[in-house]
């Protein structure tokens, strides 16, 4: 309903704006001149919050994987990634956590599962029922804790500040280099042609690249402003379901030819978490 609101928001402000513009008459308004470069000297002030987030990810996820290699501590949910996750998805973390670190240092037991508490099946740390909980903890709090923040940063009026924790919340930086892209943008890069800098990846930075001149010109520009944002949140998404298509294709093929079969359930649980992890559609989650 938040991402919905927000729509709903942005198109009744665009139209406005553009009834204003067509009363005044075009000619009195300039073209809105969009740089090239993202230019932000406050940007790391700007998203502090943001980083704290996205480091406590990935110490997450290295705690994960160093679980598929042996026996580990009790892995910590951290603090500020949980306050950004949504409840459901957030309550749902807590309770794999624990399973993943029981399921460490022991061999998957294909003959008996799913009784027991999983273990590892080639170079992947499942549980008892066969599913990969660091895909289910990782992927997932791209869309449940990632996407939920930039909804939650849009769901107020927006600041140039706001833009640049847009960025960053996405996983990637002012510079928008596709080499040093984590997370969400990391995944909507692989998408892309880098080589010829087209694709979502790309889409996404314009997005922001406009938002942030548009605001920056002032209110005639809202229309421009709106769009952007709308777009933005269309794109990422756009990544995700791309994604999404790309493992159900690699699982597709893996089971049809038996040398990939093995790493198959590899490419299972990326699907099943990104389905269901927008719009808080997790009543319909698989798992």
């Amino acid at each position: 309903m938040k991402y919905l609101s927000f729509l709903l928001n942005r198109i009744c402000l665009s139209l406005f704006g553009l009834a204003f513009l067509m009363a005044c008459g075009e000619d009195e308004r300039a073209p809105l001149l969009v740089p090239t470069t993202y230019n932000s000297p406050n940007f790391v002030t700007n998203t502090q919050a943001e980083n704290t987030v996205l480091t406590e990810l990935g110490n997450l996820v290295t705690a994960m994987n160093n679980a598929e290699t042996g026996t580990t501590d009790p892995i910590p949910y951290p603090a500020n990634l949980k306050a950004i996750t949504r409840a459901a998805y957030a309550t749902k973390i807590e309770g794999w956590i624990p399973e993943l670190v029981k399921g460490a240092g022991q061999s998957f037991d294909l003959e008996n599962a799913p009784t027991g508490d999983g273990g590892v099946l080639g170079t992947r740390l499942l549980d008892e029922n066969g599913l990969e909980l660091e895909q289910m903890i990782e992927k997932g709090s791209f869309g449940a804790a990632l996407f939920h923040h930039a909804l939650d940063i849009l769901s107020q009026p927006v600041s140039e500040a706001d833009i640049d924790r847009l960025v960053r919340i996405l996983g990637t930086d002012a510079s928008f280099d596709p080499n040093t892209a984590k997370f969400s943008a990391l995944y909507a890069k692989r998408r892309s042609d880098n080589l010829a800098q087209t694709g979502l990846f790309y889409d996404l930075k314009q997005n922001l690249l406009v938002a942030k001149a548009a605001l920056a010109a002032g209110p005639e520009y809202q229309p421009e402003f709106n769009a952007a944002l709308t777009e933005f949140l269309l794109n990422w998404e756009k990544s995700n379901f791309a994604t999404v298509i790309f493992y159900c294709f690699a699982a597709k093929s893996g089971f049809q030819n038996s040398n990939q079969r093995p790493g198959c359930p590899r490419q299972c649980p990326p699907c099943l978490c990104r389905r269901s992890r927008f719009y808080g559609r997790l009543e319909r989650a698989l798992f």
